[in-house]
């Protein structure tokens, strides 16, 4: 397990290599959305999975437990670099986060264990 520190921040690498290039501006239809890599973050703690954020192409959906606090850190820039960024972390952002990603038919996903430590003081 990986440990990071309560209130501080955490950076989750998960590169892909691309089984296709992205889809350009001149391909279109169904088929440059199978295309297009999904990757969907998420947290896995006391047989519940809790979802973090989903993005395709330029969209990147934050779930509402996590806005202002997840974020893809290079992926505007680098749509192969899935690097997840969580701040402010909290005793509850302990368990194992998994990247999940699909591209077309193929998908692939990989876990890592994070423990929050350490107490607030006032």
């Amino acid at each position: 397990p990986v440990s990071a520190i309560l209130g501080g921040s955490l950076k989750l690498p998960c590169l892909v290599s691309l089984s296709q290039p992205p889809p350009t501006a001149s391909t279109v239809g169904r088929h440059a959305v199978l295309t297009v890599p999904r990757v969907k973050w998420s947290i896995l703690s006391s047989e519940k999975e809790t979802e973090i954020l989903v993005a395709r192409g330029d969209r990147v959906k934050v779930s509402e437990a996590y806005k202002g606090r997840a974020s893809l850190l290079n992926y505007a820039s680098s749509p192969a670099d899935l690097t997840l960024e969580l701040n402010d972390l909290r005793h509850n952002d302990t368990g194992f986060y998994r990247c999940e990603v699909q591209q077309g038919l193929e998908d692939a996903h990989d876990l890592v264990q994070i423990k929050v430590k350490g107490n607030l003081t006032w």
